[in-house]
């Protein structure tokens, strides 16, 4: 009854929460060791985390539980992003089925034993039991949910051959597994960025929800006519996260700037330009992480604005301009994620101006955001060359990946 168990690391002593973090051991296999013990009599050690190794020829996992752990752990390494606020690896939006079917895909691919590959229950409760802490960003609205991987998750759960179940699964697998290759390498070009910023800067931009953020918003008076129909000032807010600045940048637009290409192309000009005064120079190459849309970032319009910016600059070091979009339904980064921060720091509290607004960001986040304001957009849309718009030139949706180079001089 006064049994009490000790957690070292090490050789240091510590607390039963940091010993979880440290070694990734769960709750539920620390249980089971206390209980093994009590019942044993003697000492329980365990030679590696979440294997079970008891006096008295207790078995250990399975060899492809083990596998599978550390399949995920590497997985999850590379893939994954870790928050400010906890110490927790965060796996973009999906569910555990889909990433067990990358798992399988990639095992199949290389040639793996069928004894050796972990099956969808097994993974889920290795991964469940022995890493806790890796965890998946939740799916906020529809614009981050991947029709793609639930209606294969939807035939796989009905075909009745096995054979054409396999199948189905691989393909899953298989698209998992090239949505996770675009991220890392994007995060790629991100280490590049933080290495060398007059090489290469990086930028990832996207808005947010304007719903959210329309002012003045009183809490007490949300059901109110005045609330829901009654003229208020609608603020948007265009995110852009680069390794340049710890924090991320924030540009507020209002009504008197129309929603579109134009101006998102605008708030990459003003950012070019922050960063050239941030810098002193231009960058060699500007690589551009965009919201898989064509309303906004993936049409002609943007592409004649970085031809048009090339050409504009061809005295100075810039001399590529590259454009990033992820699958959609995929698109769930560090950026939503400060967003999701932002909304949080906003929930339930009064603000009539956009300088409350911030402020309140200011108070409630760890890593507040920089404020601008956009007071000029340009118009690229009615600028564009005829023959450079949509009419004429096809297939701007389909790819994942835009360079535009300017010669040499």
């Amino acid at each position: 009854d006064s049994f009490n168990m000790q957690y070292t690391v090490l050789g240091a002593q510590v607390c039963r929460e940091a010993f979880m973090h440290i070694t990734g051991i769960s709750a539920e296999t620390l249980q089971a060791a206390l209980m093994a013990a009590k019942d044993a009599g003697t000492g329980w050690s365990s030679p590696l985390p979440g294997l079970l190794s008891l006096p008295g020829g207790s078995k250990k996992k399975p060899l492809k539980q083990t596998h599978a752990r550390a399949w995920l752990l590497d997985y999850a390494q590379t893939h994954g992003d870790t928050s400010p606020l906890r110490d927790r690896l965060y796996l973009p939006g999906g569910r555990r089925q889909f990433y067990w079917a990358a798992y399988l895909h990639e095992q199949l691919a290389r040639g793996t034993n069928a004894a050796l590959i972990c099956g969808c229950t097994w993974f889920k409760l290795t991964w469940r039991r022995d890493l806790p802490f890796i965890s998946i960003q939740t799916n906020q609205g529809p614009f981050i949910s991947c029709g793609l991987c639930e209606y294969l998750k939807f035939l796989a759960a009905r075909v009745q051959e096995q054979a054409v179940r396999q199948l189905v699964l691989q393909r899953l697998g298989h698209h998992f597994d090239f949505q996770g290759s675009q991220r890392v390498a994007i995060s790629a070009v991100w280490r590049e960025c933080e290495r060398d910023p007059t090489e290469v800067v990086m930028a990832s931009v996207d808005k947010m929800d304007q719903a959210k953020t329309i002012t003045p918003r009183v809490q007490a008076l949300q059901t109110t006519a005045f609330m829901k129909t009654g003229k208020r000032l609608v603020v948007s807010l265009v995110g852009v996260m680069t390794p340049l600045w710890q924090r991320c940048l924030v540009y507020t637009v209002f009504e008197d700037i129309s929603h579109g290409s134009s101006m998102q192309c605008s708030v990459l000009t003003d950012f070019l330009i922050e960063v050239r005064r941030k810098l002193g120079q231009f960058p060699r190459r500007f690589f551009i992480k965009a919201d898989n849309t064509v309303k906004e970032t993936k049409n002609t319009i943007t592409l004649f604005w970085g031809c048009w910016t090339l050409a504009q600059l061809h005295l100075t070091r810039l001399q590529i301009m590259e454009f990033g979009y992820l699958i959609v339904g995929h698109t769930h980064d560090l950026l939503n994620a400060t967003f999701a921060y932002m909304n949080r720091a906003l929930t339930g509290k009064d603000h009539l101006a956009p300088s409350e607004m911030f402020s309140l960001m200011w108070e409630g986040m760890k890593q507040a955001p920089m404020w601008k304001h956009l007071r000029d957009a340009y118009n690229w849309l009615g600028a564009q060359p005829d023959y450079l718009n949509s009419a004429h030139v096809k297939g701007i949706s389909i790819p994942h990946h835009v360079r535009l180079a300017r010669a040499r001089d």
